[in-house]
């Protein structure tokens, strides 16, 4: 039977502005002009105050002369578009013309840009005041970026240190960073943390192919190579890390989680099966859409993770996007890590773009990442509130993955006040989301509902596989195999069969064992070569996951199938593998169902041609392969969302 939709009722609409101490917008004067020993070019001078209090502020800047060029006021590169920073002044040398500045200062800060005029020969001096228009600090919200990278690579076109890593951070209104390379000697996060800005160290975890990758924040020390071994070893990495992180006092955020156009490596990919078996990370950290789709049906399969939000920025890199660009804000109540990752661990988050937009929500007073335990239908209200420096376009309140718009009212300045009546039978969970007519958005973290009466999780599935030419890290080589992932929740596998052409190319049966003659863990332990083999897990008596690696040797439409002792069977989407193709390639096809949720994900991408592989291979690694297609459908109850990108060509090898 369907489930009832809730009722949802608008009531008692409010809107209201709160720029009324501090409406006046960010502004500067030019307090004077003097000679500068220089023929050929002028020279401007800033100084960056907030209005209020008049201390120097940190500062991200961009000095875009009349021809469209960037001018560096650092002495250390300027970013791809343009910015450098400055810790509350910096002086540019420009040439004469009009010269266009632009300040920041954070989310909290209403931006500026100034137009001016420069003259060869002359020093424009100039003061700069920021206002602050909102401070979520002040309400116990403190927000970091977990994934940062310092350096990353030997050597890039930005001169950077920890010391201009923080000054970004900084000025980007972030509290704290967590740096995600090789870890520095622990009392270096004592020297670079201050009172009012934290510096912490966690390194990215990657802890397999067909896994993705993790951040841990809050872990007390770096991992051993042993406990690193046990968990490569292992047929779920991202569940054994969970048991050493957790003890350890950190937490575990799946991140850039979007496992296409490949599967095998970076996205999130094992988060499903992890949700399917009972056994997950803390945290999900969401850029787009498409990963809040992912998000949802976790979240329908009874997963309660919190929404994060992470940059990857590689801040050596002349591309790197600003830390911060996508965040999580955790309400700790104040400025104290081990608090931050605390409420992470609870779920009292929600995630940005970075930009000026913070909503707040609960329902019968109860925050993001709490429960509310249902006896009967009960009412409730749910209170919404939303800063926002530019004019709202959408609020949605997010039932079980279901979108509902809600109306916004006219003038209702930079704060917007909404009270909702709802009608809650069942297990359910809540979010909010926002966005303004800028593209600044947040979501926040889900409240749930729980009904006193305990039933078992309803069963569901997924099958995730891929063909493609690579070895167990991001090499390429000439043999293309399939590997295959197959989850059962509720449900005892008892086959699982390669199809070519509607024929079977290969089958398995838990009664045959495992497989394992490269001493391997298929599929998702890196390094070295793959070859065939395959294993069950927890064990081939009573399997509930199972992993496979198949050389292939012939061209087709190949699909997975799957049968369970109950005599229930289900199928993946066929996927068209061409060995005419003279090009390293890889497609991928991912289902994922149960109950009222189901999520289709393809992928395909293309790569140097196979006559140029040598081993030792040296080459392209994968990272981001050619005429690349990826498309995720989701389905929750009656609501769809369908999100792709990339070569359209490639969707003809799906079926």
């Amino acid at each position: 039977m369907k489930a009832e939709l809730p009722k949802v009722v608008l009531f008692m609409p409010v809107a209201v502005c709160v720029l009324t101490s501090y409406c006046t917008a960010s502004d500067f004067e030019v307090i004077g002009e003097k000679e500068w020993d220089n023929e050929k070019k002028g020279k401007i001078s800033v100084i960056v105050v907030d209005a209020k209090d008049g201390l120097k502020i940190p500062v991200r800047v961009v000095v875009r002369t009349s021809d469209g060029s960037y001018c560096d006021g650092s002495g250390r590169g300027v970013y791809r578009d343009g910015r450098f920073y400055a810790n509350g002044e910096f002086s540019v040398e420009v040439p004469q013309g009009e010269i266009e500045i632009s300040l920041s200062s954070g989310p909290n800060y209403i931006p500026l840009k100034m137009k001016l005029t420069a003259k060869q020969g002359k020093e424009i001096k100039i003061v700069a005041k920021l206002e602050k228009w909102f401070s979520p600090q002040d309400f116990g919200w403190f927000c970091g970026d977990n994934h940062v990278h310092v350096r990353h690579d030997p050597t890039g076109e930005i001169k950077i240190d920890e010391e201009y890593a923080i000054l970004q951070a900084k000025a980007e209104g972030l509290d704290y960073i967590t740096e995600a390379d090789a870890g520095r000697p622990k009392d270096v996060e004592n020297k670079l943390s201050t009172q009012n800005f934290l510096f912490r160290q966690a390194v990215e975890i990657r802890p397999g192919c067909f896994v993705g990758h993790v951040n841990t924040p809050g872990i007390i020390r770096p991992l051993y190579a042993e406990e690193l071994r046990k968990i490569s070893k292992s047929v779920l990495p991202i569940q054994a890390l969970c048991d050493i992180v957790h003890d350890l006092g950190g937490i575990v955020i799946y991140t850039h989680t979007l496992p296409m156009p490949r599967l095998h490596w970076m996205g999130a990919t094992e988060s499903i099966s992890d949700v399917l078996l009972g056994k997950y990370a803390d945290a999900f950290d969401i850029s787009n859409e498409a990963e809040e789709a992912l998000w949802f049906a976790l979240l329908n399969l009874g997963a309660k993770i919190a929404v994060s939000g992470s940059t990857d920025t590689a801040l050596i890199r002349r591309g790197a996007i600003p830390p911060g660009s996508r965040r999580v804000y955790a309400k700790s109540g104040k400025l104290d890590y081990s608090a931050i990752v605390d409420a992470m661990r609870r779920g009292k988050t929600f995630a940005t773009n970075g930009g000026p937009i913070f909503p707040f929500f609960t329902i019968n007073g109860h925050e993001v990442g709490e429960t509310i335990k249902l006896k009967e239908k009960v009412e409730f209200v749910a209170q919404i509130q939303i800063f926002h420096l530019y004019p709202l376009r959408r609020v949605e309140l997010i039932r079980n993955g279901s979108k509902k718009r809600i109306e916004i009212p006219k003038n209702n300045g930079n704060k917007t006040t909404l009270t909702l009546r709802l009608e809650e039978h069942e297990n359910a969970w809540y979010a909010l989301r926002v966005e303004d007519e800028n593209g600044n958005w947040a979501i926040t973290s889900p409240i749930y509902f729980e009904t006193l009466k305990e039933k078992a999780p309803e069963p569901a599935f997924l099958i995730a596989f891929e063909i493609g030419n690579f070895a167990r890290f991001v090499e390429l080589r000439k043999e293309f195999f399939a590997h295959v992932i197959v989850t059962a929740r509720g449900k005892t596998i008892s086959r699982v069969a390669l199809m070519r052409d509607n024929e079977i190319f290969c089958d398995f049966y838990p009664e045959n064992g495992n497989y394992t003659p490269s001493g391997k863990t298929p599929v998702v332990e890196l390094g070295g070569e793959y070859s065939n083999g395959w294993m069950w897990h927890p064990n081939p008596k009573e399997p509930t996951h199972f992993v496979a690696d198949i050389l292939l040797n012939a061209s087709g439409w190949y699909r997975v199938l799957v049968e369970t002792k109950d005599k229930i069977s289900f199928q993946s989407e066929a996927i068209h593998f061409d060995m005419s193709n003279p090009n390293s390639h890889q497609i991928s096809a991912l289902l994922l169902h149960g109950g009222e949720t189901r999520v289709v994900m393809r992928g395909y991408g293309e790569e140097m041609p196979l006559n140029e592989v040598k081993i030792p291979f040296k080459g392209d690694h994968w990272w981001y392969p050619k005429n690349s297609f990826w498309e995720i459908e989701a389905k929750f109850g009656d609501t769809e969302a369908k999100y792709s990108s990339g070569w359209k060509m490639a969707r003809e090898k799906f079926k």
